[in-house]
């Protein structure tokens, strides 16, 4: 059963069965009131155009090499040790207090490592994943602290040379 403003609740039912339990149409079990969610971000699993860009010192193309879901998946390389490189989404609005949680399936190559950042910048960040790591999926939350909106952006980063394969990247707005 789902509400006007999107929030569900499970409940199953007896049947009419005389080897269930319950009386007929008796209620047997009903879940919490539910917030549904979201995904915030267009063609998150890369089946179509990219629409994140590439950082600094990264190339990054749609794939067919490697995919967790469906048949493709972003893949970009770090070029040098240099500097961070990774992938960047179109920026969004954060108003003061509000929550959003950033999270990707990926799978890392023989030198790369990859984590997640989710903010106004990039100082922020999820766990490490190392090099040679099967689909794994990460995650992190950003909460605007501050009394005054902020643009924030997803991003998958790398500081280490190599090719990182992303796909069902998720952005979704914690309930308030």
């Amino acid at each position: 059963v789902q509400d006007d403003e999107g929030r569900a609740q499970f409940a199953n039912y007896a049947s009419n069965d005389p080897s269930e339990s319950g009386k007929a149409n008796q209620l047997l079990l009903s879940s919490k009131l539910q917030n549904t969610v979201g995904n915030l971000l267009k063609n998150s699993n890369f089946e179509e155009d990219i629409v994140w860009a590439a950082a600094s010192d990264a190339t990054r193309t749609i794939t067919t090499e490697e995919a967790y879901l469906g048949s493709k998946s972003l893949k970009y390389t770090k070029l040098s040790t240099k500097t961070l490189g990774g992938i960047v989404s179109g920026g969004f609005p954060v108003k003061s207090g509000e929550t959003y949680t950033f999270s990707a399936y990926v799978k890392t190559g023989a030198n790369a490592n990859v984590w997640l950042s989710l903010g106004p910048d990039a100082t922020k960040k999820s766990e490490t994943l190392g090099a040679g790591i099967p689909w794994t999926r990460i995650q992190m939350s950003y909460t605007n602290n501050t009394s005054a909106d902020v643009t924030c952006y997803a991003r998958v980063l790398s500081d280490a040379p190599g090719p990182v394969y992303v796909d069902c990247a998720q952005l979704e707005q914690a309930e308030t």
